[in-house]
């Protein structure tokens, strides 16, 4: 058993209670936005821990039942089976918000591969930028060649996974026009 002090007022709930809640909140998300939103309110250390408890229990298939009493022998707590640990794995790894920035710059095309819809450029400030062609990509008129000077149009993708903080960044051509 851990206790924990708790201290209360008459007319409000403790610390511990708050969290306690905000558990309850975490482990009863049903979708990708109810973990963004618990994630939100939880913040990015609180919400890696749990996750991280979360992960284990799913890995290892265990199944937990919780239990927490009050001072005053109010009992809170549930069971949490092997599956909705996936469930909840799964869940807060799909909370994941990306947003998006368009650009122009100036570079040297040095991949361009129609077939796999990939591309590679290396702008003049010698920054290497590579990944997809977008679907709707028109080619250029002109023959597209390597080591090229090309003005192109990127958006950027950068999703941040609410779960663990990290940050994935990828880039989609849109488009490319010969520069200069």
């Amino acid at each position: 058993m851990l206790l924990a002090p708790n201290d209360r007022s008459l007319f409000n709930e403790g610390k511990l209670d708050e969290s306690v809640n905000a558990l309850r909140d975490f482990l009863n998300v049903q979708n990708a936005d109810d973990a963004k939103d618990a994630s939100r309110q939880m913040g990015l250390a609180a919400v890696s821990k749990i996750y991280d408890w979360v992960k284990i229990n799913s890995t290892w298939e265990n199944s937990v039942d919780y239990k927490w009493r009050r001072s005053d022998d109010v009992w809170s707590g549930e069971y949490v089976d092997q599956e909705r640990f996936h469930d909840l794995k799964v869940q807060h790894e799909n909370a994941a918000e990306p947003t998006f920035f368009d650009s122009e710059i100036s570079g040297y095309l040095v991949g361009f591969d129609v077939k796999r819809r990939r591309f590679h450029i290396v702008t003049l400030a010698d920054d290497d930028i590579s990944g997809k062609i977008d679907e709707s990509f028109v080619e250029p008129s002109a023959v597209v060649s390597a080591d090229s000077r090309y003005r192109a149009y990127i958006r950027e993708t950068t999703t941040r996974f609410a779960a663990t903080g990290k940050t994935e960044t990828k880039y989609t051509l849109l488009k490319l026009q010969p520069d200069g």
